[in-house]
């Protein structure tokens, strides 16, 4: 149960700075009037060559996080399936 409790975490702080990186690119994108005012400040903020790149980084991030949050919410079902049946082995082995 450590590593469901880390993965989310992680899914989430993933997701989180994903999504900002992903505001950031297209704030550089509509907020610049040339190609080289983007690729300066895509350079400088976020190191990368456009911003282009930025928002292709971020959703590949955000897809990661999303996946990673779908395999935490598995394991946590599965953990919980589990201990439910146990608890009704347990209740059905009192009761004989």
């Amino acid at each position: 149960m450590f590593f469901t409790k880390v993965g989310r975490f992680v899914a989430a702080l993933l997701f989180t700075v994903a999504v900002a990186q992903l505001l950031l690119g297209f704030a550089i994108l509509f907020g610049t009037e040339s190609m080289e005012d983007n690729r300066y400040f895509s350079q400088r903020i976020a190191g990368e060559a456009t911003s282009g790149a930025i928002i292709d980084k971020a959703s590949l991030y955000i897809f990661i996080a999303i996946a990673l949050g779908i395999a935490t919410e598995i394991s946590r079902n599965v953990h919980l399936l589990r201990a439910d049946r146990e608890r009704v082995e347990d209740t059905i082995e009192e009761d004989v």
